[in-house]
């Protein structure tokens, strides 16, 4: 982020993210690390976040049901709330996290520190738990209240279970993915149809994206794409875009 920048705008989303944020004075210094790291669970409005300008920001994105399985039967249901990693991990975890990264040197190993502490805390997660969240969310979020025929439950229960894994209902968790889908499908074309890209994440049609661009966004869709940029506070959106650039230049 450059110095201007002082804040983060994100949309809703059906993720969480586990994030840092690094700060160095010159060039060739050290990273510091401005707060210890953060884990995001999902949101179902849009968010600022506000902070010093000129850091660098981290992260991961965690599938929701990876996510409901790390905060627990009773914390799962957790949303639109920003975590310390310790009261996740749990302290000896946060600890080890801390002292990896008081010596690292650069973004890139920061990182990789970031993701094996998250993968030594998934490894207390059992097997069958994960696989059952990971199957109910991705059912969910592509049928949404009509998912209960798929996974065997009636609908009734199949409310109950997304109320307990992620806190909403799952007309809204599959609200939140077809969104999800729509935003990321604009965002990585130069000139998208927002007709034909409305229609292929399973809306009706193009006045419904708008409609929950507002509500879900905060902006029209084509805001959030024009300012889909490292430069702007939606510096998050060009992330897809940014990945793929980077996977196009692997060698096969």
């Amino acid at each position: 982020m450059a110095a201007h920048q002082h804040e983060s705008r994100f949309p809703a989303m059906p993720r969480a993210m586990l994030v840092m944020h690094l700060l160095r004075g010159e060039v060739d210094a050290p990273w510091t690390v401005v707060q210890p790291p953060t884990f995001l669970t999902l949101t179902n409005e849009p968010v600022v976040y506000t902070h010093a300008a000129g850091i660098t920001a981290l992260g991961l994105i965690v599938r929701p049901g990876a996510a409901a399985c790390l905060l627990g039967p009773a914390g799962g249901a957790v949303t639109n709330h920003a975590m310390a990693w310790s009261d996740v991990a749990g302290a000896r975890e946060s600890e080890r996290l801390a002292e990896e990264l008081g010596r690292l040197d650069n973004e890139g190993v920061c990182l990789r520190a970031l993701t094996s502490s998250f993968e030594r805390t998934m490894q207390g997660v059992a097997a069958d738990r994960w696989h059952q969240a990971e199957q109910l969310c991705e059912t969910v979020g592509r049928l949404g209240a009509q998912a209960g025929a798929t996974l065997g439950i009636g609908r009734r229960q199949l409310e109950r279970r997304c109320r307990e894994l992620l806190g909403i209902s799952p007309k809204r968790f599959e609200r939140l993915e077809r969104f999800h889908r729509a935003l990321t499908a604009v965002v990585m074309q130069d000139a998208p149809s927002l007709a034909e890209e409305s229609l292929n994440a399973g809306y009706c049609d193009q006045s419904h994206l708008a409609l929950d661009a507002r509500e879900l966004g905060g902006a029209s869709v084509l805001q959030m794409k024009s300012q889909a940029t490292p430069e702007s506070a939606w510096w998050a959106l060009s992330t897809p875009r940014a990945m793929q650039a980077a996977r196009d230049h692997l060698p096969p």
